[in-house]
């Protein structure tokens, strides 16, 4: 005579029916755990979508860069170039100013608070050249010449 799963003996063997309803503690998960853990993966992966890039830009026969401003992030955000490299701010959408920090020799011109325009500025000198937007605290980059 075969028994059927809802007859089966309880030798500290949850029913299968257990896990699904999620009452199975003996296993260690439930379906709520499971389908906890689907959803916050989900959450964390929607999060970012208007990161930056932190990978700098390497060519040595690229002349000139472009910066973009997808939200409120600056996109690449660090940038290795060559000295006489221009740069190219692509400022569009919500305005957004591009301020050098500090006065080391060969720190470009600031840019002033502007939207849907795209604003140049070629790097001369050697060095490291930090900037940040003003208007919207945190959003910030570097442009490092070789």
């Amino acid at each position: 005579m075969a028994l059927s799963l809802a007859q089966a003996p309880s030798h500290n063997i949850p029913m299968a029916t257990n896990v699904f309803h999620g009452n199975s503690t003996r296993r260690g998960f439930t379906m709520r755990s499971l389908m906890f853990a689907g959803v916050t993966c989900a959450l964390l992966s929607a999060c970012g979508g208007d990161s930056a890039p932190t990978q700098p830009i390497n060519d040595p026969g690229t002349t000139t860069v472009d910066v973009f401003t997808p939200g409120l992030v600056f996109s690449p955000a660090f940038l290795t170039v060559n000295v006489g490299t221009t740069v190219r701010w692509n400022i569009t959408g919500v305005a957004h100013d591009v301020t050098f920090a500090g006065s080391t020799a060969g720190t470009p011109q600031s840019i002033p608070v502007t939207t849907n325009a795209v604003i140049s500025r070629t790097f001369n000198s050697k060095g490291s050249f930090p900037y940040d937007c003003r208007t919207h605290p945190g959003m910030s980059g570097s442009v490092t010449v070789q």
